[in-house]
């Protein structure tokens, strides 16, 4: 994941790809959102990786699209702990898309925490999806993420 994300390995986004092809079958009538980089990130990256990935993944390319922006650009959540990351993901994204009644899948690359899928899938609620899952590519163990932010 991180040579693909920081450095964009196409080897790897294959790879990537292939896999979550294998493991994820989307539910008949489900649109996909990627979760949305901030534009000024997307620019630094050159790309936005996870909207990348659900264009090479079979099982994701054909699934209708929800759009979703950041409202502003978050500094990188990976030295904060849960609390600081739920507030500052707190009205991070805006939906333009009308997701009303509508089953929503989540794409997002890497989840340690929880809490930019939970603030999508809370506006996503909120705007009437009749259901929300979350699909992550990784997952940080707690453990992992505890040692870290424990030794600071």
């Amino acid at each position: 994941m991180h040579a693909f994300k920081f450095h964009a390995a196409l080897p790897a986004a294959s790879l990537l790809a292939e896999l979550m092809g294998k493991a994820f079958h989307p539910p008949q009538k489900a649109w996909l959102l990627t979760v949305p980089q901030h534009p000024h990130r997307a620019r630094q990256r050159g790309f936005d990786h996870i909207d990348w990935l659900a264009t090479l993944c079979p099982s994701t390319r054909r699934m209708p699209r929800i759009t979703a922006h950041r409202r502003y650009d978050t500094p990188s959540l990976r030295h904060l702990d849960r609390r600081q990351r739920l507030k500052l993901m707190k009205d991070a994204f805006s939906i333009e898309t009308d997701v009303t009644g509508k089953h929503i899948v989540l794409l997002d690359d890497v989840m340690t925490t929880g809490a930019t899928l939970n603030a999508l899938a809370t506006l996503c609620r909120q705007q009437g999806a009749r259901r929300v899952e979350a699909l992550a590519i990784a997952r940080t163990p707690p453990s992992a993420w505890r040692e870290l932010h424990t030794a600071r």
